[in-house]
């Protein structure tokens, strides 16, 4: 059960005119202000960007809209750390927002990332959170392409806390062949739900980056590799087929990056119940990829998970989002 009640939405939501919802992850149902409603109906999303556009704009229009989706990600951070109830030591919630700035803002070299400034906000602010908040485990990431998140975990790691380990899981040529269960699933959902911005599906060889091009770009940014940094731990490979075995123990943060539902629920099948206490789980694609959307669904369903899910806002003046996270209980 997905619960946004009116604490949360004024908190977090970076829509004024939603006053509250609630969304069923069992029914896949919403319930929305009619405002809402209409304007989620009327809102296109371009996936690099994140926002309409109809026209060519200048340039002072460009920067105009960059702010705006700044303003509007580091609001929605603000209010992810107030309903994290971050408690006041050893890292107060206003020093955790500077210094996620701070990482999110040096630029990364040689590979730009697939998410946008809130996710990248969120990401780095989950884990300091798991960090500050003393959850034990280490971080780990399912699904990291070409290493752009993983940059900003290793980064968080590197400056607060160098004896946990990060673990990147990606099987080097792109998605896995989907389930055809789901497939078939998939081609009968219903539109998205209010929030979501659409049912993608993915691909067998979608999302395909080498493992080399993954070491290269972590070299380049200052964090070292798994050649040189034993703390950075590559599992190559299906996850199928590594994360069963994996020698990983606790872990504070998980950052699930599948995009399908093969991917997204191997994952949680193998890693969830390593997930301590208190810890956090970050969801990239719930609101874009309808088989991830289902795996999600379907492993809380099973497993009684009723905790909160916050979805994660990137357009300002809209509740529409891709990523979610929640804290394990």
């Amino acid at each position: 059960m997905i619960q946004m009640n009116n604490k949360v939405v004024l908190v977090f939501l970076l829509c004024p005119i939603l006053s509250a919802a609630e969304c069923n992850s069992e029914e896949g149902s919403c319930s929305l202000g009619q405002d809402a409603t209409s304007l989620i109906q009327t809102q296109k999303v371009v996936a690099s960007r994140g926002i309409e556009r109809s026209a060519p704009r200048t340039r002072p229009q460009e920067e105009e809209a960059d702010e705006k989706i700044r303003s509007g990600a580091d609001a929605a951070i603000k209010g992810l750390i107030e309903a994290a109830q971050l408690p006041t030591a050893p890292v107060d919630g206003a020093h955790i927002f500077g210094e996620a700035s701070s990482i999110v803002d040096t630029p990364i070299v040689g590979t730009p990332t697939l998410s946008g400034r809130a996710k990248c906000m969120a990401t780095v602010s989950l884990a300091l959170l798991a960090l500050s908040q003393g959850v034990p485990g280490d971080f780990v990431e399912t699904g990291v392409y070409q290493g752009g998140t993983s940059i900003l975990m290793a980064k968080v790691l590197m400056k607060y806390d160098n004896n946990r380990n990060l673990w990147s899981a990606d099987s080097c040529v792109g998605l896995p062949d989907e389930n055809p269960q789901e497939l078939a699933r998939d081609k009968v959902a219903p539109p998205p739900e209010a929030g979501r911005v659409d049912n993608r599906v993915g691909f067998k060889g979608q999302y395909n980056a080498a493992r080399e091009t993954f070491e290269h770009n972590l070299e380049l940014n200052g964090v070292g590799n798994s050649t040189n940094n034993p703390h950075i731990k590559v599992l190559q490979g299906w996850f199928s087929q590594t994360l069963p075995t994996a020698p990983i123990g606790q872990i504070s943060f998980l950052r699930l990056d599948g995009d399908i539902y093969v991917s997204t629920m191997d994952s949680l099948t193998s890693l969830y119940s390593r997930v301590s206490p208190g810890g956090y789980i970050y969801v990239d694609d719930y609101g874009s990829y309808i088989g991830c959307k289902h795996a999600i669904d379907d492993f809380r369903q099973q497993h009684g998970i009723t905790d909160t899910m916050y979805p994660i806002h990137e357009v300002p003046g809209t509740p529409q989002f891709d990523a979610v996270w929640w804290r394990k209980t």
